[in-house]
């Protein structure tokens, strides 16, 4: 994983702190350092010499990991860049593009500037105590603490949305900093503040999708314009990447695509092929097996933190077969929640709370479930109500949201659709303020809101660390004119249910991912409209009402046939039954997790009985849960100097 690690420490703190970061034998190394302050700056180098910068000037240093993609747009040289940044953030970070992370220090004065992307691309982490230290990973902060505290409340969210919110960590001695937000360090004191607030509504229909096929292209040709390699593109059967490659391919940037055979097994390859042929680039397929995926587990688990369950990355550990294939790879991660996919119609009717809304749009587990598992006297809901309040003064829940027990995750978790006990309005403090049955625009807009703030940086983009151990990334939706168009989506273009299930159903697409493709495609190559969806096994060019009822034959075809599928067993769960040396893993480590003082051991031996005996799939639970295991045990329970990544190569 190419790192940045500094702040307050000597330069045996520092070696110490790059030391426990991801290495390989092409990566480079900048260093800065004045009086206290000091640096580390870990890249690939000439492999994706855009994706990083370094700066130096007397006392003053920083670096860049990722891209601004207006930097020449706004006449700035990269040394101006820095410059801005470190001494008026606020006037310069809401200008800038692209997936970055900035730091820079200023010895002299003893100040700091750390600031992260408006989508969190990129991620820093640093300590909650002096003296203050900084990184992208977490481990590098805990060298020389001898006990870190395990953050329940971490854990929590780990267990409750695939992912971790707010500042937390799993430990309560580090800290990360929120998307589109600066930390400025001056003489011992920190302030965190936000440079960019998300600033929701909707549009009127006309015209907008069209616009948004403009923004989307140039968004995407700013990007591509920072590789100076060859670029790859992770491409699947879905709708998502091949808008992406579309743009990436017209332009002539494109020179590979890669393809795993995730669920439903056996139908994104053939679909991929086609649509590589018709871009005119090779198709590389690469192998998602579980015994390659043994073999990469840990390390996932160390590139990421801890931060997410380990099924939310299987796929990209295939990045460590590409090999010299590409440089830089793109990854379209992210873009189905962006075109309406992440809260659904239904969410956001019946007069439901903000937090209410935004559970039932992202959730990995369900809360009763959470409460069960972890039964140490949190509220599992609190995490929603700070991602939702305004001010983030929230702290209780009179409504008795907290308590509501919703039900089971849905696709964007793994899931076919919804539980039937999730459909209702439950405890919610929502006011129907629209006359139709919809919530009203304030509560919608702060769920979104939580949602943007949230999802993408501590969701979708921490797998990229493990691609980014092999290659460079780039992902274009870091962009203040797609960013704030996204942001006026007129609500028919989110995503909806089948009608008389209860919002239980999804259609499987949501409406604008069409019309993208479609729009797209008759710009370039109209046979792109005509090569199958992965999830309805329809072409982009019918309508969405047969998009949905294909997704609903196809979904419920492979389950009658116990493949893999959406709402079906998953390839996690299907490994853990099927798998010996897979099961054994897991065991070993859930073993382990039962005797943590805040997990429930008996739920949990509970749960993997009921999956092994086929009665439902619990993998979310027992990954989560053996995901924490995982971390904690290599860098809480080990001793300092053994806490190295996981799986670290030499």
């Amino acid at each position: 994983m190419t790192d940045v690690v500094g702040g307050d420490a000597s330069r045996s703190t520092l070696d110490a702190m790059a030391a426990a970061t991801w290495d390989e034998p092409w990566y480079r190394t900048d260093r800065g350092r004045a009086n206290s302050f000091g640096l580390r700056s870990r890249h690939h180098g000439t492999k994706d010499p855009g994706g990083h910068a370094f700066w130096r000037s007397g006392d003053r240093f920083g670096a860049l990991q990722g891209v601004v993609t207006n930097r020449r747009a706004l006449g700035l040289s990269e040394a101006e860049l820095f410059e801005r940044v470190l001494e008026a953030p606020h006037a310069t970070l809401p200008r800038l593009d692209g997936p970055f992370c900035i730091v820079c220090c200023d010895g002299d004065a003893d100040r700091i500037v750390l600031a992260v992307d408006k989508l969190g691309a990129r991620q820093w982490h640093y300590t909650a105590d002096d003296p203050f230290r900084f990184g992208t990973s977490v481990s590098p902060l805990l060298v020389d603490i001898d006990r870190p505290q395990v953050d329940l409340r971490g854990v929590s969210d780990l267990l409750l949305i695939g992912q971790v919110w707010g500042d937390r960590t799993l430990v309560e001695e580090v800290r990360t900093l929120p998307t589109g937000c600066v930390l400025e360090y001056d003489a011992g004191e920190r302030t965190v503040s936000r440079y960019r607030t998300f600033d929701f509504g909707r549009s009127a229909p006309e015209g907008y999708a069209s616009e948004l096929a403009r923004r989307y292209r140039r968004a995407v040709g700013e990007t591509a314009e920072t590789v100076e390699g060859s670029l790859g593109l992770w491409l699947s059967g879905g709708l998502d990447s091949r808008a992406l490659g579309t743009v990436l391919a017209d332009r002539g940037d494109l020179s590979n695509t890669f393809t795993y055979d995730s669920r439903p097994v056996g139908r994104d390859p053939p679909i991929a092929r086609r649509v590589a042929c018709e871009w005119d680039v090779s198709n590389t397929p690469v192998s998602l097996t579980p015994d390659r995926v043994l073999d990469r587990i840990d390390d996932g688990i160390a590139l990421t933190d801890g931060l997410i369950p380990w099924p939310s990355f299987l796929n990209l550990s295939t990045v460590f077969q590409i090999g010299d294939a590409a440089d830089v790879v793109a990854e379209a991660c992210g873009q189905g929640v962006l075109l309406g996919s992440g809260i659904w119609q239904p969410d956001a009717e019946g007069g439901r709370s903000a937090a209410e809304i935004l559970y039932r749009g992202e959730h990995w587990l369900d809360a009763e479930s959470v409460r069960d598992l972890m039964p140490v006297g949190l509220d599992p809901m609190a995490t929603y109500r700070e991602a939702t309040d305004p001010d983030g003064s929230t702290t209780s829940d009179p409504g008795g949201l907290g308590s509501s027990g919703l039900g089971s995750s849905r696709l964007g978790s793994g899931g076919f659709g919804r539980s039937e006990l999730e459909v209702g309005t439950v405890g919610g403090s929502g006011v129907d303020r629209t006359g139709d049955g919809r919530t009203g625009g304030d509560d919608l807009s702060r769920a979104l809101a939580g949602l943007h703030r949230y999802y993408f940086q501590r969701g979708d983009f921490v797998s990229n660390r493990i691609a980014r151990s092999q290659v460079g990334t780039r992902v274009p939706y870091a962009n203040e004119a797609l960013l704030s168009h996204v942001e006026r989506m007129p609500y028919a273009y989110r995503e909806r249910t089948v009608p008389f299930t209860r919002g239980v159903i999804p259609y499987g697409c949501a409406p604008l991912k069409l019309d993208l493709v479609r729009r797209l495609a008759d710009r370039t190559n109209d046979r792109l409209a005509t090569i199958p969806y992965e999830r309805s096994g329809l072409a982009p060019r019918h309508p969405l009402g047969c998009h949905a009822a294909g997704f609903v034959c196809t979904t419920v075809a492979d389950r009658l046939r116990s493949r893999p599928t959406y709402g079906g067993v998953s390839i996690g769960g299907a490994w853990y039954r099927e798998h010996e040396e897979f099961r054994t893993y897991v065991d070993d480590l859930l073993a382990a997790a039962c005797e943590r003082p805040f997990f429930d051991g008996a739920e949990l031996r509970r749960r993997r009985r009921a999956h092994l005996a086929g009665k439902r799939d619990e993998i979310q639970a027992i990954a989560a849960v053996t995901t924490v295991e995982r971390w904690l045990g290599a860098h809480v329970d080990a001793s300092p100097r053994d806490r190295v990544p996981v799986g670290r190569r030499a």
